[in-house]
Parts: structure tokens; C-alpha cells; sequence
């Protein structure tokens, strides 16, 4: 009996990677602090960090009750103090109204000073008010002037960005596979999976199975669920490396574990061909029923025709 085997399509991140959310540095002060020698220390501080230290104690609730409005003070005067991490978070509490009236120009203007001190959160919010209109007019060429001085210094949600941005543009390609790659060294493992997917494809840049593989396995290393599928897809047709049908299966096992419905499919044809594993087609049948329950349509029509063999007595 030949089952055809049933190619389906590799999961892409299907999300835009976008700066959804204002980022600060949360910094949380010693809860043990006596929060009035604190503000005494605050009060004649000559220099921003028990200021600063003071007003993250009220923004955070850390060692005292919440006080937005107390911290929105204390931000200001550590930000006119020379503090870009202060003047960040004082552009938060204008940006989403803590402990003042909601003024995303405001916002905008203290993100800029503390951007333009190389705060890589401030950076990353400015580029989300330049991208959405937020206190300064839609400007895409500052968003991307912003996201990359961000992704520059690090900040992932930063890099992912400018890897959609480009991605969408024709010629993006090169500028895209560069942000995808500086996320994808940070360990991150959505960024790993994601660029192998885009080598596999060859969509967007050179098709490059090597390089997908590659990245398969340290996104399986970072414990990506969906990466141990395809990197057992990749085991099992030979691409990017030799083939072998015993690492595909103990990839797919893995994938079906963490309850990945192709993975229990492409192990029950494992199982049903014999490649990889002992031939059982019981525990084909039953893997093929759970890949059914997650999803995975094309289990039924392979159900049927094993169903359909084994009544005609056909091998």
C-alpha cells in the first residue's frame, strides 16, 4: 500500500513583529528602603539617582502605596537633572496619563531628549509615535531613523521590526536578513525559527537549506516547539542536511509532545511506512486520530484509505 505523503506548508510567525507597547526600564528600589530618609536624600540630592530612585519607589509601589502623580514629579526633576531614564518614563506617564493629563506631544518631547541620549527604550517608543502619529506627525523615515539606533543597541522587539518592514518592500531583502540575524544571535527563538523560514522559502532572499537547518537547531536548542518539527521535516527529505529518518522521528516525537498536530501527522507516516521506526500501523492510526483532533484535515482522508486497505486485505 502507498500513502502519498502529504507535504504541509511550514508554520511562518503569521503576526507582524510591531512595538505594541511603550517600553521603560523597570528598575525596582530595595523594599527595605525607609522611603522618608528617601525623600530627605531626594530633596537636597545633587545628582539624579536617589531622585530617580525615589520616584521608581512611587511608580512601582516599591516600599510605599502607588502614587503615579508623586512619581511624575520626581521623574521631572531627575529628568531636568540630566537623567535620559528619567525623562523616558516621565515621557510614559504623559504618553498613557499616569499622574498627569495625557499630552503625547509632551511625551514625544521628553522620549526625545532621552533618546537623543542613546536610551534604547526611549528610542524604541519614539519610533512608535513617528510610526503611528502619537504626538508628532506620521513620519516613517524617523520611525526607521528610531528603530534602528534602538536595534543597534540591542533591542530585539527593535530589530524584529525593521526585519518585517523590509521584508514588505521590494529589494528589502538584504537589509531584512541583517535585523533577522542580529535578533536571532540574541537567542531569541521566535527571531531563529523565523529566519530559518525565511531561507527555507527562498520568498524573500536566496533559498538556502543549509542556513535553515542551521537555524532550526539552535531555535530547537532555545526550546522552539515548532522548530523541532521542521527541523524533522528537514531530517527527513535531506534538506540543509543528510537524511535520516531516525532523527526526523525523534524530532517529531519531540514536536508532538508539545502537541504540534503535524508532528503527530508526519510521525504516523513515520510509523506507517516504517521509516525511522518499527512499521506499526496501530500506532499509525492512533497518532493520525490525535494529529485529526488538532487540526490537521488531510488525517482523516489517510485514516480512511488505511482503513479501506486493511478491509480489502491489501498490503
Amino acid at each position: 500500500m502507498k500513502i502519498e505523503r502529504i507535504i504541509c506548508g511550514l508554520f511562518m510567525l503569521s503576526a507582524m513583529f510591531a512595538p505594541s507597547a511603550l517600553l521603560a526600564q523597570e528598575y525596582v528600589a530595595e523594599s527595605s528602603q525607609d522611603i522618608k530618609s528617601l525623600i530627605r536624600e531626594a530633596k537636597r540630592a545633587d545628582d539624579f539617582t536617589v531622585v530617580s530612585e525615589l520616584a521608581d519607589c512611587y511608580f512601582y509601589g516599591t516600599g510605599v502605596e502607588q502614587d503615579y502623580k508623586k512619581a511624575a514629579k520626581w521623574y521631572r526633576k531627575a529628568a531636568k537633572m540630566g537623567s535620559a531614564y528619567s525623562s523616558c518614563l516621565l515621557g510614559v506617564c504623559y504618553f498613557s496619563g499616569y499622574g498627569v493629563k495625557q499630552d503625547y506631544k509632551s511625551a514625544v518631547e521628553w522620549f526625545t531628549l532621552s533618546a537623543e541620549a542613546g536610551l534604547v527604550e526611549a528610542q524604541n517608543n519614539l519610533a512608535l509615535c513617528y510610526a503611528n502619529g502619537y504626538g508628532v506627525a506620521q513620519d516613517e523615515q524617523m520611525n526607521r531613523y528610531w528603530l534602528s539606533r534602538a536595534a543597534e543597541q540591542g533591542c530585539l522587539e527593535a530589530q524584529q521590526y525593521l526585519a518585517n518592514l523590509y521584508l514588505n518592500e521590494e529589494g528589502g531583502g538584504q537589509e531584512a536578513l541583517k535585523w533577522m540575524t542580529m535578533a536571532a544571535e540574541s537567542g531569541d527563538a521566535e527571531s531563529q525559527n523565523w529566519l530559518a523560514l525565511t531561507y527555507f522559502s527562498g520568498e524573500h532572499i536566496d533559498l538556502n537549506y543549509d542556513m535553515a537547518a542551521y537555524w532550526w537547531q539552535r531555535a530547537v536548542e532555545s526550546g522552539h516547539t515548532m522548530s523541532q518539527f521542521n527541523l524533522g521535516f528537514c531530517y527527513e527529505n535531506g534538506l540543509g542536511v543528510v537524511a535520516d529518518p531516525y532523527k526526523a522521528v525523534e524530532l517529531y516525537r519531540l514536536a508532538a509532545d508539545n502537541e504540534i498536530g503535524i508532528a503527530y501527522y508526519s510521525l504516523a507516516l513515520c510509523y506507517l511506512a516504517g521509516e525511522g521506526v518499527e512499521r506499526d500501523v496501530d500506532e499509525s492510526i492512533r497518532l493520525l486520530k490525535r494529529s485529526q483532533e488538532l487540526g490537521v484535515e488531510q488525517a482523516a482522508e489517510v485514516i480512511a484509505e488505511i482503513l479501506k486497505v486493511i478491509e480489502n486485505g491489501i498490503e
